[in-house]
């Protein structure tokens, strides 16, 4: 007898779980770094290119975000609970806006109304597993795979508009 889900409604409610377990960590820490490696299409000239782009983001939670992004974009940024501050040393520019008081009004602020894309994002907030899940999703667990030597839990969701696969190792 296996102990994998088998059936749509229980790879739902175990990814649901596995989702939910991860936020709860996130949220339970004080400070923590993610870096992710992302692929996207973007047009230039007429065409499109893809951008590859290396982020790292470190939180300390309540108030405090320092990011850098680097490969196709050279970018970097600070939240202090009060301003947000970005400079590029490669276009030799620098941004600085006031922000939210929240890690979570700012993440939203720079989406809607700086059109500033940020794929980890979902990870940032104080409830990932609300950024990440809603009531339009599907999916859920996948199975079981090893990334890097490590046994992970692979899920994968879609969203009207969106699709993302996560791993998540299942120790640790």
């Amino acid at each position: 007898c296996s102990h994998e889900p088998t059936t749509p409604e229980a790879k739902r409610q175990r990814g649901d779980e596995i989702v939910r377990k991860m936020s709860d960590r996130l949220r339970g820490a004080t400070s923590f770094t993610v870096q992710a490696v992302d692929t996207r299409e973007r047009m230039r000239g007429g065409q499109k290119v893809a951008l590859n782009t290396t982020r790292q983001v470190t939180v300390r939670r309540p108030d405090r975000i320092a990011m850098q992004v680097t490969g196709d974009s050279d970018i970097k940024g600070w939240y202090d609970g009060q301003k947000l501050t970005f400079v590029s040393d490669a276009q030799k520019v620098w941004a600085r806006v006031n922000a939210a008081a929240t890690i979570d009004d700012t993440l939203d602020r720079l989406a809607e109304r700086l059109a500033m894309p940020m794929p980890i994002a979902d990870f940032l907030y104080s409830s990932p597993f609300d950024a990440l899940i809603g009531s339009a999703s599907t999916g859920g667990y996948v199975g079981r795979e090893t990334v890097g030597g490590v046994v992970c839990a692979h899920l994968t969701y879609e969203h009207p508009g969106a699709s993302w696969d996560l791993w998540v190792p299942e120790d640790g």
